[in-house]
């Protein structure tokens, strides 16, 4: 049904901004508890004010300038190699190199997101100035823990969870209230996605500004 496919591509798009303030009043105020022991002051439940915004912006600013690298860093490689496959014939080495060089772009992206993402915790208790440039020092030495630490996290969630959903599927079959039902211990782990990688950037914050100061 056309009608129905439409409204619910409304309300995915209508959820987006929803979701990103929900996020960012999260992030802020466990950032805030972790750093300063304290929630975000002056507010009743979840609103956004100029300490949200900003860190908001940052975060987006940091995922868009991560993905055009990888972009502007991917595309060239790739067209070369796709004239030079074209000009022999093609092969199985071409589309290995392709793979290679994906890889080693996507760990590229994971590094920088790693290490900007240290200015998350900086913005959350209102540090001013060169935010990102200083993340990117403070995370000079750590680059293995910033980039693989949130992610090995949210890995050891997900594979939780997998198996979980799974088990869902095949008790619930095609019953849509059995499963919604059956989705719902999965609220607490989406939680966690969220909340522990966010908590390990705000103590390796803590310990790295302490150790640097």
């Amino acid at each position: 049904d056309i009608d129905a496919d439409i409204a619910f591509l409304f309300l995915v798009i209508a959820s987006v901004p929803l979701a990103l303030c929900g996020f960012t009043a999260f992030a802020v105020g466990w950032q805030r508890a972790i750093l300063t022991g304290t929630w975000s002051e002056r507010r009743a439940g979840f609103r956004l004010e100029r300490r949200e915004w900003r860190f908001l912006g940052y975060a987006l600013g940091i995922l868009f300038v991560v993905a055009g690298a990888m972009t502007i860093a991917t595309m060239p490689i790739t067209l070369l190699v796709a004239v030079v496959a074209a000009a022999a014939g093609g092969g199985a080495g071409d589309h290995a190199t392709v793979a290679v060089v994906n890889l080693i772009v996507m760990l590229g992206g994971l590094i920088g997101l790693g290490r900007f993402a240290l200015a998350l915790p900086s913005l959350a208790i209102d540090d001013s100035g060169a935010v990102m440039r200083r993340a990117w020092e403070r995370g000079r030495g750590n680059t293995l823990r910033l980039t693989f630490g949130p992610l090995l996290a949210n890995i050891s969630i997900t594979a939780v969870a997998l198996p979980y959903l799974e088990l869902v599927e095949r008790i619930a079959g095609d019953d849509v209230t059995l499963t919604i039902l059956l989705q719902l211990p999965l609220v607490p782990l989406s939680f966690l996605q969220i909340a522990v990688p966010l908590a390990f950037l705000s103590l390796a914050y803590r310990q790295l500004v302490g150790s640097r100061a």
